[in-house]
């Protein structure tokens, strides 16, 4: 389950402001050329809270990595959610964050994507990842690429999406208002990604808040109040599977080995049962939550059925507030909804261009061993790069 997907793409950088004895940089510009261009570094240029929590030896090696990955900077645009930086054979976003003397607080790198690059060589590079690989490319429903894009594989927190989708039924037939005002209980407050669990037992919040906060921070709080609101039955349909556990109870069913067997071998009634027996347990402590996926505690779902939430969502500005890997200067409306943990990573995106042609671009992928992250961002962000560009030359064409 993942927080903002932006933290875990190629980022080198927190923002923590402070001032510095002098003025660093005089614009982001600047302060992003000389850092992916000159190859030499100076502690100077960063906060000290940026220093120390990236090292400067970091710093040099991620930069030194991406410059030897995609080439010198020849050129550095602004866009609405940061900067564009171009080399002669890709683009790379990038986020950044100075202090009032020009200082670095924060740098973000997200995947660089090939100029040019079509959708066959985009799945070469999907299919050239260890494990099992999933994925769909559709434009207005009809299937341009896929591979295993039927197969239950695992996706975190994209399960969030029938969350989302049985919110919209109840509001759309009238049997709940966005603004509608719910307490939070005890039995929903859950583990980060999120803030909510912050929050005491019996804080109002609005089903907006939780529909919001579910989605651009990928909240489990949230998330647990909103399935607790809608029930996990409809869930669970939506999502095609017989059932549906509430985040804190996959916490919960991770780390209790004796409850997790009972849960593994138990049929609907059973998990039922297991599901009340866990309303009134605690939260185990993080530490004592394995870090990796677990065999059947996670949530399976085709992407086939993801990009399908997604088309019944179309409409739902609540998905365009985390574009994930979409840029925003590229697309009309940008949906976007993932997930992962160690071993599982889930993107699905679906965007609309300027015609009102609507595409699914999605990805699972699963594996025994600890993800390259970076390296599936990149092959997922290539994707999205290929249909920009058949999106730009169709209106070439038009």
């Amino acid at each position: 389950m993942i927080p903002h997907i932006l933290s875990l793409a190629a980022a080198i950088g927190l923002a923590v402001a402070a001032t510095p004895a002098q003025a660093q940089f005089s614009s982001d510009e600047e302060a992003i050329r000389q850092v992916l261009g000159s190859g030499v570094f100076e502690e100077a240029w960063f906060t000290p809270q940026f220093i120390a929590q990236v090292p400067l030896a970091q710093i040099r090696e991620i930069t030194e990595a991406t410059r030897s990955a995609i080439g010198p900077v020849t050129g550095i645009e602004a866009s609405s959610e940061g900067f564009l930086v171009h080399t002669a054979t890709h683009d790379m976003p990038v986020l950044i964050a100075r202090d009032a003397n020009g200082a670095i607080a924060g740098l973000l790198l997200q995947p660089a994507v090939p100029r040019g690059i079509g959708l066959a060589a985009a799945t070469e590079a999907l299919d050239a990842l260890p494990g099992q690989v999933a994925y769909l490319v559709t434009r207005d429903g009809e299937t341009l690429a896929e591979r295993d894009a039927e197969v239950d594989l695992a996706v975190g927190s994209a399960f969030k999406l029938a969350v989302l989708a049985a919110l919209r039924e109840r509001i759309d037939t009238g049997a709940a208002a966005w603004d509608q005002v719910v307490r939070l209980e005890a039995r929903q407050i859950s583990l980060p990604s999120g803030t909510l669990q912050l929050l005491p037992p019996g804080s109002p919040v609005t089903l907006h808040t939780l529909a919001a906060l579910m989605i651009a921070i990928s909240d489990n709080t949230a998330t647990d109040a909103l399935i607790d609101f809608v029930g996990r039955a409809r869930v669970a349909e939506l999502l095609g599977t017989p059932d549906v556990s509430k985040t804190r109870e996959m916490f919960m069913l991770k780390a209790d080995e004796q409850m997790r067997n009972r849960y593994l071998d138990a049929g609907p009634e059973q998990r039922a049962a297991i599901h009340d027996e866990l309303d009134v347990r605690p939260l185990p402590a993080a530490k004592d939550i394995p870090g990796q996926h677990v065999e059947g505690i996670e949530y399976y779902v085709p992407l086939t059925r993801l990009c399908a939430l997604m088309e019944t969502l179309a409409d739902e500005p609540v998905l365009g507030l985390n574009p994930g890997l979409a840029n925003k200067n590229d697309w009309a409306r940008i949906g976007f909804k993932g997930g992962s943990e160690q071993g599982v990573l889930n993107l699905t995106t679906r965007v609309e261009d300027a015609s009102g042609t609507a595409w699914c671009v999605a990805m699972s992928w699963n594996d025994d061993m600890a993800l390259d992250e970076t390296g599936g961002y990149a092959a997922y962000g290539s994707l999205l790069a290929a249909i920009r560009n058949q999106a730009e030359t169709a209106a070439g064409d038009n």
